[in-house]
């Protein structure tokens, strides 16, 4: 199994060191943003692909140059008080990175709106050459794989599939057994991290009552495979043996405090490759 490097795993990272990292640490695929993750970890100065031009070019060659796919790009939520149509522009410059697939939450946009604005965004990916993908997270309109499944039937598009984010699976409610209540096909992208199973402020509860703790945790606070209670090993396993074309596997690990200890943004992404791969690729016994 291959991974590979989510952006909120490098924070402020710049996109060409990213890519540059990706590659000498063995990762052919990142997800992308267009602009800077605000919180400042590994000193880069603020960034942005859509506003700087030269940029935008330096990643393009550096893509190509490295070998490195876009594999997701991010920062296309639906919103409230906000048609994802305005971001048509950006949509078209991840495409001229090659971006394979767009990611998309909704956040305060319910019912008939929210399925109009995803139908849009299908079809306008599909016209552009990406999938999307529609990530459920406890907190958010679509918060569970029930309502994610309820959501793409109804917008029913060819182009529209499911992205798993391990911690948001499980937090909300899910477990192993329920991949093989997901549409063969439907799932396409798997996020990796580990978390504590239970909400332990909330008298050891599995859901992820306390929006806002669950957010910081989410954030800043994710574990390493293997340091946390997910049964990760069993999820993949189970994913494969029900896929028909197995989903990319990327690793998102944002933790504020130990970034912050590793000596070098490199250093930081092999340590959580090396966790990964620790977990999920385990040595074969005769």
């Amino acid at each position: 199994m291959k991974f590979g490097i989510e952006l909120l795993t490098v924070f402020d990272l710049d996109p060409i060191s990213f890519i540059e990292i990706a590659a000498n640490q063995g990762s052919s695929t990142i997800s992308l943003g267009l602009s800077q993750f605000p919180k400042p970890v590994f000193g880069c100065e603020p960034w942005s692909i859509k506003e700087d031009q030269a940029l935008f070019h330096s990643v393009q060659s550096a893509l190509r140059q490295n070998e490195v796919g876009v594999a997701l790009g991010e920062g296309f939520a639906i919103r409230a008080g906000q048609n994802i149509q305005q971001l048509d522009t950006d949509l078209g410059l991840m495409a001229e990175l090659g971006a394979s697939r767009i990611n998309t939450v909704v956040m305060g946009v319910e019912g008939k709106e929210a399925d109009a604005q995803l139908l849009w965004l299908a079809e306008r990916c599909a016209g552009l050459g990406m999938k999307m993908t529609l990530e459920f997270a406890p907190g958010l309109s679509v918060a569970t794989v029930a309502q994610a499944l309820e959501c793409l039937e109804r917008v029913d598009h060819p182009n529209a599939y499911l992205l798993i984010d391990t911690m948001h699976w499980f937090r909300s409610g899910g477990c192993v057994q329920d991949i093989t209540r997901v549409p063969a096909g439907l799932i396409d992208y798997v996020q990796i991290s580990d978390c504590r199973l239970r909400n332990e402020a909330k008298g050891g509860q599995l859901r992820a009552e306390n929006l806002n703790g669950y957010m910081q945790e989410a954030t800043f606070e994710r574990l390493l495979p293997g340091l946390g209670e997910l049964p990760l090993l069993d999820f993949c396993s189970a994913l494969e043996r029900v896929s028909q074309t197995p989903p990319v596997y990327s690793i998102e690990l944002p933790n504020l405090a130990q970034a912050q200890m590793a000596e070098s943004a490199s250093a930081w992404v092999h340590q959580c490759l090396c966790a990964t791969r620790s977990v999920l690729n385990p040595p074969q016994t005769s």
